[in-house]
C-alpha cells in the first residue's frame, strides 16, 4: 500500500499526476521513482484509492 499524498491524484478512475505541483519535471521524476514499487493499492490526497494493479496504473502514467 502505497499513499502518495499529493504527487498522484485519481479522476474518473484514471490515475493523474497530482494537481497541486509546482515542478512538473520534478513531479514526473518522482512519479518515475514510485512507480518502480510493487504497489497493490494508491492511496492519494484527492480521490478513490486504487486497489488493483496500482504498480501497473502508475507505469503506465510514465510510459
Amino acid at each position: 500500500m502505497l499513499f502518495t499524498g499529493d504527487t498522484l491524484a485519481e479522476h474518473d478512475g484514471a490515475v493523474i499526476p497530482g494537481v497541486f505541483n509546482t515542478d512538473r519535471a520534478e513531479l514526473m521524476r518522482s512519479i518515475r521513482s514510485l512507480s518502480e514499487l510493487d504497489v497493490g493499492t494508491l492511496c492519494f490526497g484527492h480521490g478513490e484509492p486504487v486497489v488493483c494493479a496500482a504498480g501497473t496504473a502508475m507505469r503506465r502514467l510514465v510510459a
